[in-house]
């Protein structure tokens, strides 16, 4: 049995084990990202606009988490990201990539701390 828990309900994404991204749209849309781990900055990342979830909770139940279109949705996607080792430089174009270390390292210059988007 899964039990599904779309956006606006209560919900604790902390205590999902093991998540991974079991469907997800063709559809990309923009959306401006800071990272706790980079601090300073924000990027244009785009997503899929529509993601569902599995993950296990603490008592090892199968969850199911799915989001569309809102920050909980690129929330989702950001997290699973860094469990598969990436930040949000590594969705970037090699471009704008470039681009946002620089801005990454003038901010930890100017004394940007972790927290701190912008």
């Amino acid at each position: 049995e899964i039990t599904t828990r779309l956006v606006g309900s209560e919900m604790c994404i902390r205590d999902s084990i093991n998540p991974v991204i079991v469907e997800q749209s063709d559809h990309l849309v923009p959306f401006s990202e800071g990272c706790l781990s980079i601090p300073g900055i924000s990027c244009e990342i785009e997503r899929p606009d529509h993601v569902v979830v599995e993950a296990y909770d603490l008592d090892a139940n199968l969850i199911r988490y799915e989001a569309s279109g809102d920050l909980f949705c690129v929330c989702l996607q950001h997290e699973i990201d860094h469990l598969h080792g990436n930040t949000m430089f590594e969705r970037l174009k090699p471009m704008q990539r470039i681009k946002a270390v620089k801005e990454y390292q003038d901010a930890l210059a100017r004394g940007a701390r972790p927290g701190e988007t912008e």
